[in-house]
């Protein structure tokens, strides 16, 4: 498969991180004191202000949250320091997708998406809803994948790690045995060997554990809605804790990493408090990172205001229609400050979580909601591909929301649309934010709704222009390679490998302009280009080379 090769920016290893940056931290909270209204303390590296007189601990109603306070490295960890991750869905139902797309170059990480466990009939409540089993169909699906559409085997071509995600939106039997069997270690054992047997039978790299039906199905009696769960608040409400679904799920993800502690072991979680608050963040410490879903702020109910749905930054309040204190429009910033503890005790959780930054990726979405077409049936709004979207109004991907104060957000209001979505502007961003802020990386949701990867609107595309991915960023390169005049050298690292290979020649652009056939272990091929830098690859090394 040719590879689209790129002149990159390798702003993972130039740019130095951007710590986030905390207050110095007041005197230590004494227990036993009286404090009287105003007086500040620090407790659990957070600053607080009494409000009255209280002897009690922050936090709670008789303290105001100022924040987290002290080293960037206490409050929130250390920055993640390796190559961060693009990691991309791959779904099994679409059918109509050309694998001869796929590029796993790009890609540090895919996931495809989903097993199923086996829901026997359709009362939740019944004592044999699930079974510990995934579905035939979902087993299926996920094989034609990996095996037959051979996406196992070109991304470990491409040292691109592959995982398979377990649940999703409709998994409700997943939840059930999350939440039946939180507390039974035979079973939970049960769950995690069958897991980990499938990891290896197939001979992936990783699981992906995505818990998120936290609504209620219709046609399944006995669901419903958990959101809205009360972890403490500025108001002292009590905290009652996570779901017991969570915490078997993170039962679950401490005992796969016991089984296979090499096995790459991930979650994709809700960002906001609203079905966030379900969640057990002791998770966090059995995971090698977490994607935090950060679209769907917008557009996934009828009220919702009318603007972006995968926003980076913090919207002011008043900018988008219907959008109020009670009815806000989320983003990516206030999805990490939530999960980190830092966020404001608005959120219904005073700070929040406290998962380190080196283990959270953000979310970008390949799909748009188009806020001038109301779903047929059903809550929200219809959703458009990100590359319909760019079929129907080629200028979609510079055609930015003027609102956004940066610009870089899409938006079309062309021939009665309003239809908001992700660009190659925004996606850089996003990149150089997790970047700057030393988080783990992006997650996306899925790669079929892309462009081809080639194509210069691609979303990837973009996204692997700004990473560093595709060139000289791949461990265990098989063969050296290097230029004199306009010969291009090649020697052979590895003893009784093929030499039946190719040397492909790529412009700074990724237009493979010569392919060479590699009959001998080492030696040179002479380039018939004008002289100047040109990308050159053979398998998975990949070099910028300087032609005469």
């Amino acid at each position: 498969m040719n590879k689209l090769i790129l002149l990159l920016s390798f702003s993972s290893s130039l740019t130095a991180f951007c710590q986030y940056s905390f207050p110095g931290c007041y005197s230590t909270y004494e227990s036993g004191l009286v404090y009287t209204q105003g007086q500040h303390v620090s407790f659990q590296n957070r600053n607080y202000e009494a409000k009255y007189w209280t002897n009690t601990a922050p936090p709670g109603a008789d303290w105001t949250n100022l924040g987290g306070c002290g080293s960037a490295d206490v409050v929130v960890g250390p920055a993640y320091s390796n190559t961060k991750r693009v990691i991309g869905y791959m779904p099994s139902w679409n059918t109509t997708y050309n694998f001869n797309d796929y590029d796993p170059s790009k890609l540090t990480n895919v996931i495809v998406s989903f097993l199923e466990f086996k829901m026997n009939n359709t009362n939740f409540n019944s004592d044999d809803f699930a079974s510990i089993q995934f579905t035939t169909e979902s087993i299926d699906a996920v094989s034609n994948v990996l095996i037959t559409k051979e996406l196992l085997s070109k991304s470990h071509e491409a040292q691109t790690k592959v995982s398979v995600a377990i649940g999703g939106a409709e998994d409700y039997g997943f939840l059930w045995l999350m939440n039946t069997y939180f507390n039974n270690d035979a079973k939970l054992n049960e769950i995690a060997q069958l897991i980990v047997n499938y990891a290896d039978q197939k001979g992936i790299d990783g699981v992906d554990l995505d818990m998120e039906c936290w609504w209620s199905d219709p046609a399944i009696s006995g669901t419903t809605d958990l959101g809205g769960r009360i972890r403490g608040s500025k108001w002292n409400d009590p905290d009652e804790g996570p779901h017991q679904a969570a915490v078997g799920l993170k039962k679950l993800a401490q005992k796969i990493k016991s089984l296979r502690p090499s096995l790459l072991t991930s979650a994709a979680v809700f960002g906001t408090s609203w079905y966030g608050n379900n969640y057990d963040d002791g998770i966090a410490q059995h995971l090698d990172w977490i994607g935090l879903m950060t679209y769907d702020f917008t557009g996934s109910w009828s009220t919702s205001p009318h603007g972006p749905h995968t926003a980076l930054r913090k919207t002011p309040l008043n900018t988008y229609v219907n959008q109020s204190l009670d009815n806000p429009i989320y983003s990516a910033q206030d999805a990490l400050e939530y999960w980190q503890g830092i966020s404001t005790s608005t959120w219904n959780h005073d700070g929040g979580f406290s998962v380190p930054r080196s283990k959270l990726c953000i979310g970008s979405a390949f799909y748009g909601y188009d806020f001038s077409t109301p779903k047929p049936a059903g809550n929200g709004y219809s959703t458009l591909s990100y590359k319909d979207i760019v079929q129907q109004f080629p200028t979609a991907p510079t055609s930015y929301d003027l609102l956004d104060p940066i610009n870089k957000s899409g938006f079309v209001g062309l021939n009665g649309k309003s239809i908001y979505y992700e660009t190659p502007m925004s996606i850089k961003n996003k990149f150089n934010y997790v970047d700057n802020y030393g988080h783990q990386g992006i997650i996306i949701w899925e790669l079929t709704n892309d462009l081809h990867p080639n194509n210069p609107n691609s979303l990837l595309f973009a996204l692997s222009s700004q990473t560093g991915l595709g060139i000289e960023d791949r461990q265990n390169n098989i063969y050296q390679l290097y230029s004199s005049g306009n010969k291009i050298y090649f020697s052979n690292n590895e003893k009784g490998l093929a030499h039946n290979k190719f040397i492909e020649v790529y412009s700074l652009t990724g237009q493979q302009l010569e392919r060479h056939i590699l009959l001998e272990a080492k030696g040179f091929v002479t380039s018939k280009l004008p002289a100047g830098f040109y990308v050159v690859k053979v398998n998975t090394t990949v070099k910028k080379l300087y032609l005469e």
